[in-house]
Formats: C-alpha cells, sequence, structure tokens
C-alpha cells in the first residue's frame, strides 16, 4: 500500500488494484463505486501517481503469471487477451506520417508519373526509345 496515500478508501483501493488489476474488484475492497477512482484520478495528483504505481504492480504480476504458465506449458489464450487488453502484447504495428501525423497519400497523375519517369531516367540511365509504328501497325522497339 503507498504510504503517502492517507485517506483509507483510496489507499485500500490501490492496495486491491495492485494485486488483481481490475477496477471494479478493486473499488469493491475499497466500499466505493469505480467512478470514485476515475473522480480521484482527476482531483488528487497524488493518488493519480499511487495509481500508477500500483498499475506497474499489477502488470508486474500479470507478466509473471504469464511466464509462470508459458513455462509449464499450460493454455496461456486467456492470459494474452488479458495483456493484449492492457497494451502490454500487440500484435498490430501503426504507421505514422511526419511527426507522428496522419500518414498522407498522393494519387499520382499521368503528368505525374511521367516527371518521376524523367526524373529516373536521368539518375538511372537513358530509358529505351517508346515503341516506333510500322507501317503494317505493329510496333518496333529500336533495338
Amino acid at each position: 500500500m503507498p504510504r503517502r496515500i492517507r485517506h483509507s478508501k483510496k489507499a485500500l483501493f490501490l492496495e486491491a488494484y495492485g494485486n488483481g488489476g481490475v477496477v471494479t474488484q478493486a473499488a469493491l475492497a475499497a466500499g466505493v463505486h469505480r467512478s470514485r477512482h476515475y473522480q480521484w484520478l482527476e482531483e488528487d495528483s497524488q493518488y493519480a501517481e499511487a495509481f500508477d504505481e500500483a498499475q506497474a504492480a499489477a502488470d508486474d504480476a500479470l507478466l509473471v503469471e504469464v511466464r509462470k504458465r508459458a513455462i509449464e506449458g499450460k493454455d496461456t489464450t486467456m492470459m494474452i487477451v488479458q495483456l493484449k487488453m492492457r497494451g502490454l502484447f500487440n500484435d498490430r504495428r501503426e504507421i505514422t506520417g511526419a511527426g507522428g501525423g496522419p500518414v498522407t497519400l498522393a494519387v499520382l497523375t499521368d503528368e505525374d508519373r511521367a516527371i518521376a519517369s524523367r526524373i529516373a531516367t536521368r539518375r538511372l540511365g537513358p530509358a529505351l526509345p517508346p515503341p516506333q509504328p510500322h507501317s503494317n501497325g505493329s510496333t518496333h522497339n529500336g533495338s
């Protein structure tokens, strides 16, 4: 239980949360409605700091259990779901644009493609000449 929290219900809540990591169960243990916890978070910076510590303790306990179950060869599906819910396990990746902002997509017009082709040609060397039409309607590449 964090020493700096003197309010008994807050201290009970934090201790229960640190042991179990579930707001509803911690609220029941402290004898308060779960919404009271969110009110305390907004109003009391010391409580918010202590809650961060309790969250870390709950996360550590969960990680210990996951490791234990994995080593013992038991089913870890339920534990992985719990880790995902807490953001401790993520099998998705996020892509962001410049400065962490949204990704900007651009559609190239035919003119844009022609400019890009000219730039690439200058960097990579001359491209093959465009196909030349023959009198019989077929094309010849010039090579």
